[in-house]
């Protein structure tokens, strides 16, 4: 919730440490911030910010008097003011909580769920309406646990981890410390397994667990299957945004970053930071290496060996490529045509 606030710049200045400059006589006592705003919806009182060259007519347009610009970024000739710092995004966050105010839930238990006895529960947990936990479930301390969800057995949760309504914990799943996980969100399900006698689909029977480490974020509506006998893993600190697939016996690296709609089949094995960018696909057993790039709407086919190695299109190839490819794409109607040109009766 936006707070109503005004702040001097120079008490922002000292939560925030940037190098303040500016072509004008104004001094950061003697300007007044009310907000926080893009550069196109700010007012003569917003704090605006500018992340890359390529949004500085933005601010050129911007009614915004004081602007947080990354380092080593040269600032628009204009006479509004700056403020530089190393990055954007963390000195935001530093700065949200002066403008906005930031719910968060109370410990304590709602009268409606339903717990198991043999429970275990760590100090200052919030337990939402009409949560199910159910036997041999523990929850560390600092633990939030948002409305209808549920908890299957063993499920084993750390500490500091934030669950929103809605979410499903199926048995046997284990969730690290400082993990974030959206509603909707189902963990634990089966994986898409089955065999074929005489022609018909067998399910075979899913017998693993999924494995979430540390510091991981899983988006709305995201689904990670479990594995057959081992774990699906998770990596620590890779970030998972909304209607992501994983499927079972996956080995997630730590830092990978996944956007919407990206599809992970199953026992694929992914490094360290590797990127997924939207509605991209990988099929099942393969591996990615160290730092890779999938771009948007590409389909992996076989393995990517080589660390930092930057693909698109389907299926997958280097990505410098697949643009000659696409620029050659663009000249075929011409060819055509003169080859159309050249051979006519």
């Amino acid at each position: 919730m936006r707070k109503s606030v005004q702040i001097k710049l120079s008490n922002l200045l000292e939560a925030i440490f940037g190098k303040y400059y500016a072509s004008n006589t104004l001094q950061p006592e003697n300007i007044v911030i009310t907000d926080i705003a893009r550069p196109e919806k700010a007012s003569t009182t917003s704090l605006t910010f500018l992340t890359s060259t390529k949004y500085s007519q933005k601010i050129y347009d911007s009614k915004a008097k004081v602007v947080l610009i990354k380092k080593g970024i040269k600032p628009p000739e204009t006479n509004q003011c700056f403020i530089e710092v190393d990055n954007v995004w963390s000195t935001l966050n530093r700065l949200l909580p002066f403008f906005y105010t930031f719910k968060t839930k109370e410990p304590g238990i709602h009268p409606s769920a339903i717990i198991s006895e043999n429970a275990q529960l760590g100090e200052n947990v919030a337990i939402g309406p009409l949560v199910v936990i159910e036997k041999a479930v523990k929850i560390g301390d600092n633990t939030s646990i948002g409305a209808q969800t549920y908890i299957g057995e063993n499920v084993c949760i750390g500490n500091h981890v934030v669950i929103y309504p809605g979410v499903k914990l199926l048995d046997d799943t284990i969730i690290g410390n400082h993990c974030i996980i959206h509603s909707g969100a189902v963990i634990g399900a089966d994986g898409f397994a089955y065999g074929t006698v005489n022609n018909i689909p067998e399910k075979i029977i899913q017998a693993g667990n999924v494995v979430i480490e540390d510091n991981v974020e899983i988006g709305a509506n995201t689904c990670i299957d479990k594995a057959f006998l081992d774990s699906t893993v998770i990596g620590s600190g890779t970030k998972i945004d909304n209607l992501v697939q994983i499927g079972h016996n996956c080995e997630i690296g730590a830092y990978n970053g996944m956007s919407g709609q990206v599809g992970i089949a199953g026992s694929v094995k992914t490094g360290t930071g590797v990127m997924f960018w939207g509605q991209a696909g990988i099929a099942d057993n393969l591996s990615v290496a160290d730092y890779s790039t999938i771009g948007a709407k590409t389909l992996v086919i076989s393995d990517i060996k080589q660390s930092n190695s930057k693909v698109l299109g389907i299926p997958a190839v280097e990505h410098s490529h697949h643009l000659k490819m696409i620029a050659a794409l663009k000249k075929l109607p011409a060819y055509l045509k003169t080859l159309k040109n050249r051979y006519k009766d």
